[in-house]
């Protein structure tokens, strides 16, 4: 009787072990499929925000047309110029990075070497470049003068821009310079609509911005290499009543 009271005992703790493991493995189950199917998108766009960077580009704004078709305020495109820090510590080419670009854009050469110092995939050095410029810099990244004549060894030696980038920007411009700018208005260093029409039409004028988005290493080293690039959208153009020839003639005379 004692050996089969044994028995009987030792096959329900058996019984007990393998149904708490089978327990465990089905909430564990689940637990996995609920993340996985329910929760799958959810958890890697999360992912993907933790681990990339995005920066913003900036959409071209829209015109403003006086009631013939001249243009009284227009947004052309210039270059912005911007770095890869993680790219250029492995070039290590820091020093030439940070002596072209002070020297071509006039830029503090200490805050050039804080924005290379960042642990990050972009950083933005210098916004809306002129175009001698851009000319200057887009040569010596290219390696290719203005008549595509390769540059010197020595001149992209010395001017190694490896990791450093041109973007595609806007800048606000007005061809008649102050005519009606009461009524025009202005915009802001982020091309925002501050005074006038520019401001009473932002809205409309202003688009919609587009993105470059990078893994970025400041969360720690990334796992994967991603880099996505989203069109900005230009705002749209108005027409007004105005007449150019006829403001210039009654602003003249007053």
């Amino acid at each position: 009787m004692k050996k089969i009271r044994k028995k009987s005992n030792m096959n329900i703790r058996i019984l007990l072990s393998v149904g708490v493991l089978v327990l465990c493995f089905t909430v564990l189950a689940c637990r996995t499929a609920y993340l996985q199917f329910i929760r799958g998108n959810e958890l890697r766009q999360l992912a993907l925000d933790q681990q990339t960077k995005e920066n913003e580009i900036t959409p071209r704004r829209g015109t403003i047309y006086d009631r013939s078709g001249k243009e009284l305020a227009v947004s052309a495109n210039v270059d912005t110029v911007a770095v890869d820090p993680k790219r250029i510590e492995e070039e290590g080419n820091a020093a030439q990075v940070a002596a072209t670009l002070s020297e071509v854009l006039g830029v503090d050469k200490d805050r050039i070497y804080t924005a290379l110092g960042k642990s990050s995939r972009f950083e933005y050095i210098k916004k809306r470049i002129s175009a001698e410029e851009s000319a200057t810099l887009r040569s010596y990244i290219s390696g290719k003068d203005a008549d595509g004549n390769d540059l010197p060894e020595s001149v992209l030696k010395e001017h190694n821009l490896v990791g450093v980038s041109l973007v595609s920007d806007t800048k606000r411009y007005y061809p008649y310079s102050n005519l009606a700018a009461q009524v025009l208005g202005n915009v802001g260093s982020d091309n925002q609509g501050l005074e006038g029409l520019e401001y009473e039409y932002d809205e409309y004028l202003k688009g919609n911005a587009g993105a470059i988005v990078k893994s970025d290493s400041t969360v720690g080293t990334p796992t994967f290499e991603y880099e996505e690039y989203y069109n900005a959208q230009a705002g749209c153009d108005i027409v007004l009543t105005l007449d150019e020839s006829i403001q210039r003639i009654v602003e003249s005379s007053l």
